[in-house]
């Protein structure tokens, strides 16, 4: 399970830190945005490393669009 805090709301990306990324199904969850708060969502390893490489200001980061992210359930 990866967590991050919020998304980016002004483009509407998440920012996955490299190191965390997994080869299969990868499941987020965040856990300072009230508008997403328990709801897991799943992405597959290939879809985010297909998405560009960036930076979060200290480490290596997946700018994965939102769209790309599918809600599963509850956490």
């Amino acid at each position: 399970m990866i967590e991050i805090w919020h998304p980016r709301y002004y483009d509407n990306k998440v920012l996955i830190a490299k190191h965390k990324v997994s080869s299969g199904i990868n499941r987020i969850v965040f856990t300072k945005a009230n508008s997403y708060k328990g709801k897991v969502f799943e992405v597959s390893g290939s879809v985010i490393a297909s998405c560009p490489l960036g930076t979060n200001g200290r480490i290596a980061c997946y700018i994965v669009p939102m769209d790309k992210l599918e809600v599963q359930g509850e956490g």
